[in-house]
Protein backbone atom coordinates (compact mmCIF):
# COMPACT_ATOMS: atom_id res chain seq x y z
CA UNK A 1 0.00 0.00 0.00
CA UNK A 2 3.03 2.25 0.50
CA UNK A 3 5.12 2.40 -2.69
CA UNK A 4 8.04 0.10 -1.84
CA UNK A 5 11.54 1.42 -2.26
CA UNK A 6 12.69 -1.65 -4.19
CA UNK A 7 14.25 -0.15 -7.29
CA UNK A 8 17.61 -1.68 -6.40
CA UNK A 9 16.24 -5.23 -6.13
CA UNK A 10 17.99 -6.80 -9.10
CA UNK A 11 19.92 -9.98 -9.63
CA UNK A 12 23.13 -7.94 -9.80
CA UNK A 13 22.59 -6.13 -6.49
CA UNK A 14 21.92 -8.72 -3.79
CA UNK A 15 20.83 -7.64 -0.31
CA UNK A 16 22.85 -9.69 2.12
CA UNK A 17 22.81 -7.77 5.42
CA UNK A 18 20.64 -9.16 8.26
CA UNK A 19 17.17 -7.71 8.42
CA UNK A 20 16.34 -5.30 11.25
CA UNK A 21 13.87 -6.33 13.93
CA UNK A 22 10.43 -4.82 14.20
CA UNK A 23 10.05 -1.94 16.66
CA UNK A 24 8.55 -2.76 20.03
CA UNK A 25 4.77 -2.29 19.90
CA UNK A 26 3.77 1.07 21.37
CA UNK A 27 0.11 0.33 21.96
CA UNK A 28 -2.33 -2.50 21.49
CA UNK A 29 -4.70 -2.46 18.52
CA UNK A 30 -8.25 -1.31 19.25
CA UNK A 31 -10.81 -4.07 19.68
CA UNK A 32 -11.77 -5.73 16.43
CA UNK A 33 -15.44 -5.72 15.37
CA UNK A 34 -17.60 -8.71 16.38
CA UNK A 35 -17.74 -10.08 12.83
CA UNK A 36 -13.95 -10.47 12.65
CA UNK A 37 -13.75 -11.86 16.18
CA UNK A 38 -16.48 -14.37 15.36
CA UNK A 39 -14.45 -15.39 12.32
CA UNK A 40 -11.48 -16.23 14.54
CA UNK A 41 -9.41 -13.25 13.34
CA UNK A 42 -7.00 -11.39 15.58
CA UNK A 43 -4.04 -9.04 15.26
CA UNK A 44 -0.77 -9.30 17.13
CA UNK A 45 2.49 -7.39 16.92
CA UNK A 46 4.99 -8.78 14.43
CA UNK A 47 8.29 -9.98 15.82
CA UNK A 48 11.59 -11.13 14.41
CA UNK A 49 10.47 -14.75 14.42
CA UNK A 50 7.75 -13.84 11.92
CA UNK A 51 10.22 -12.88 9.19
CA UNK A 52 10.24 -16.36 7.56
CA UNK A 53 6.43 -16.30 7.35
CA UNK A 54 6.46 -12.74 6.01
CA UNK A 55 9.02 -13.67 3.38
CA UNK A 56 6.89 -16.65 2.34
CA UNK A 57 3.85 -14.38 2.18
CA UNK A 58 5.74 -11.85 0.05
CA UNK A 59 6.83 -14.63 -2.26
CA UNK A 60 3.27 -15.92 -2.62
CA UNK A 61 2.07 -12.42 -3.50
CA UNK A 62 4.89 -11.38 -5.82
CA UNK A 63 6.06 -14.57 -7.54
CA UNK A 64 3.39 -14.31 -10.30
CA UNK A 65 4.84 -10.93 -11.29
CA UNK A 66 8.13 -12.61 -12.23
CA UNK A 67 6.75 -15.74 -13.86
CA UNK A 68 7.61 -14.50 -17.35
CA UNK A 69 10.91 -12.84 -16.45
CA UNK A 70 13.84 -14.21 -18.50
CA UNK A 71 15.62 -15.49 -15.39
CA UNK A 72 16.32 -18.86 -13.90
CA UNK A 73 14.34 -20.04 -10.89
CA UNK A 74 17.32 -19.28 -8.67
CA UNK A 75 17.52 -15.74 -10.03
CA UNK A 76 13.79 -15.16 -9.57
CA UNK A 77 13.97 -16.37 -5.98
CA UNK A 78 16.94 -14.06 -5.33
CA UNK A 79 15.07 -11.03 -6.70
CA UNK A 80 11.96 -11.80 -4.62
CA UNK A 81 14.09 -12.27 -1.49
CA UNK A 82 15.95 -9.02 -2.05
CA UNK A 83 12.75 -7.15 -2.86
CA UNK A 84 11.27 -8.32 0.45
CA UNK A 85 14.40 -7.25 2.33
CA UNK A 86 14.46 -3.79 0.73
CA UNK A 87 10.75 -3.23 1.41
CA UNK A 88 11.17 -4.35 5.04
CA UNK A 89 14.05 -1.94 5.62
CA UNK A 90 12.25 0.89 3.82
CA UNK A 91 9.08 0.60 5.90
CA UNK A 92 10.90 0.33 9.24
CA UNK A 93 13.10 3.29 8.34
CA UNK A 94 10.30 5.55 7.11
CA UNK A 95 7.63 4.49 9.64
CA UNK A 96 9.42 3.66 12.90
CA UNK A 97 6.30 4.33 15.01
CA UNK A 98 3.84 2.35 12.91
CA UNK A 99 1.97 -0.78 13.93
CA UNK A 100 3.29 -3.93 12.27
CA UNK A 101 0.66 -6.61 12.79
CA UNK A 102 0.39 -10.26 11.91
CA UNK A 103 -3.16 -11.27 11.00
CA UNK A 104 -3.97 -14.60 12.62
CA UNK A 105 -7.03 -16.81 12.47
CA UNK A 106 -8.33 -19.64 14.58
CA UNK A 107 -10.48 -22.09 12.64
CA UNK A 108 -12.89 -24.83 13.63
CA UNK A 109 -11.99 -27.52 12.85
CA UNK A 110 -8.27 -26.68 13.16
CA UNK A 111 -6.39 -26.30 9.88
CA UNK A 112 -3.03 -27.00 11.50
CA UNK A 113 -1.75 -30.52 10.76
CA UNK A 114 -1.10 -31.08 14.46
CA UNK A 115 -4.75 -30.50 15.29
CA UNK A 116 -3.90 -27.50 17.46
CA UNK A 117 -6.57 -24.83 17.75
CA UNK A 118 -3.94 -22.09 18.17
CA UNK A 119 -4.32 -19.19 15.71
CA UNK A 120 -2.26 -19.50 12.55
CA UNK A 121 -0.80 -16.56 10.59
CA UNK A 122 -2.69 -15.78 7.41
CA UNK A 123 -1.47 -12.28 6.53
CA UNK A 124 -0.01 -8.95 7.57
CA UNK A 125 -1.38 -5.48 8.17
CA UNK A 126 0.91 -2.48 8.66
CA UNK A 127 -0.78 0.73 9.81
CA UNK A 128 0.64 4.11 10.81
CA UNK A 129 -1.71 5.70 13.36
CA UNK A 130 0.49 8.73 14.06
CA UNK A 131 -0.45 12.10 12.68
CA UNK A 132 -3.79 13.48 11.58
CA UNK A 133 -3.93 11.30 8.48
CA UNK A 134 -3.54 7.60 9.18
CA UNK A 135 -1.76 5.51 6.57
CA UNK A 136 -2.60 1.91 5.66
CA UNK A 137 0.93 0.98 4.66
CA UNK A 138 0.59 -2.63 3.62
CA UNK A 139 -1.91 -5.48 3.75
CA UNK A 140 -1.66 -8.94 2.26
CA UNK A 141 -3.02 -12.44 2.79
CA UNK A 142 -1.98 -15.91 1.80
CA UNK A 143 -3.81 -17.34 -1.21
CA UNK A 144 -6.99 -18.98 -0.02
CA UNK A 145 -7.02 -16.93 3.19
CA UNK A 146 -8.39 -13.69 1.78
CA UNK A 147 -11.73 -12.07 2.46
CA UNK A 148 -10.89 -9.98 5.52
CA UNK A 149 -9.33 -6.93 3.90
CA UNK A 150 -12.55 -4.95 3.54
CA UNK A 151 -13.54 -5.58 7.15
CA UNK A 152 -10.10 -4.49 8.37
CA UNK A 153 -10.23 -1.30 6.32
CA UNK A 154 -13.72 -0.48 7.64
CA UNK A 155 -12.44 -1.16 11.16
CA UNK A 156 -9.50 1.19 10.49
CA UNK A 157 -11.89 3.91 9.32
CA UNK A 158 -14.02 3.56 12.45
CA UNK A 159 -10.93 3.69 14.67
CA UNK A 160 -9.68 6.79 12.83
CA UNK A 161 -13.01 8.54 13.45
CA UNK A 162 -12.93 7.57 17.14
CA UNK A 163 -9.37 8.90 17.45
CA UNK A 164 -10.20 12.21 15.78
CA UNK A 165 -8.01 11.55 12.74
CA UNK A 166 -8.74 13.37 9.50
CA UNK A 167 -8.88 10.18 7.47
CA UNK A 168 -6.93 7.26 6.04
CA UNK A 169 -4.74 7.10 2.96
CA UNK A 170 -3.04 4.30 1.07
CA UNK A 171 -1.37 3.47 -2.22
CA UNK A 172 -2.62 0.84 -4.64
CA UNK A 173 -0.77 -0.61 -7.60
CA UNK A 174 -2.22 0.31 -10.99
CA UNK A 175 -2.52 -3.36 -11.93
CA UNK A 176 -4.27 -4.35 -8.69
CA UNK A 177 -7.74 -3.89 -10.14
CA UNK A 178 -9.55 -5.88 -7.47
CA UNK A 179 -8.03 -3.96 -4.57
CA UNK A 180 -8.72 -0.63 -6.25
CA UNK A 181 -12.37 -1.59 -6.77
CA UNK A 182 -12.62 -2.54 -3.08
CA UNK A 183 -11.19 0.80 -1.93
CA UNK A 184 -13.57 2.71 -4.19
CA UNK A 185 -16.51 0.80 -2.69
CA UNK A 186 -15.23 1.68 0.78
CA UNK A 187 -15.25 5.40 -0.01
CA UNK A 188 -11.64 6.08 -1.04
CA UNK A 189 -10.86 8.34 -3.99
CA UNK A 190 -7.78 9.17 -6.04
CA UNK A 191 -5.61 12.07 -4.96
CA UNK A 192 -2.32 13.43 -6.30
CA UNK A 193 -0.96 12.63 -9.76
CA UNK A 194 -0.42 8.90 -10.26
CA UNK A 195 3.06 7.52 -9.62
CA UNK A 196 4.77 5.18 -12.07
CA UNK A 197 3.23 2.06 -10.54
CA UNK A 198 0.96 3.29 -7.74
CA UNK A 199 -1.97 5.61 -7.11
CA UNK A 200 -2.53 7.34 -3.80
CA UNK A 201 -6.10 7.08 -2.51
CA UNK A 202 -7.70 8.82 0.46
CA UNK A 203 -10.79 8.51 2.63
CA UNK A 204 -11.87 11.55 4.65
CA UNK A 205 -13.47 11.04 8.05
CA UNK A 206 -15.26 14.39 7.90
CA UNK A 207 -17.41 13.08 5.02
CA UNK A 208 -18.41 9.80 6.65
CA UNK A 209 -21.86 11.14 7.39
CA UNK A 210 -23.00 10.79 3.77
CA UNK A 211 -22.08 7.11 3.76
CA UNK A 212 -19.36 7.45 1.14
CA UNK A 213 -16.36 9.06 2.77
CA UNK A 214 -15.95 11.21 -0.34
CA UNK A 215 -15.18 14.91 -0.33
CA UNK A 216 -18.20 16.64 -1.90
Amino acid sequence: MVPPDVKDATISKPVAAPLPSFPAPRRAPPALPPALVAGGVRLRAARRGDLPFLHALHRALRAPDFALAPWSQVEREAVIRDQFALQHRHLLREYPRADYWIVERRTDPPEDASGSDAPIPIGRYYLDRHGRMWRAMDMGFLPGKRGFGGALINWTKACAVAAGAHGVDLHVAHDNVRARALYLRLGFRDVDPPLDFYQRMIWLAACEGDGTGLDR
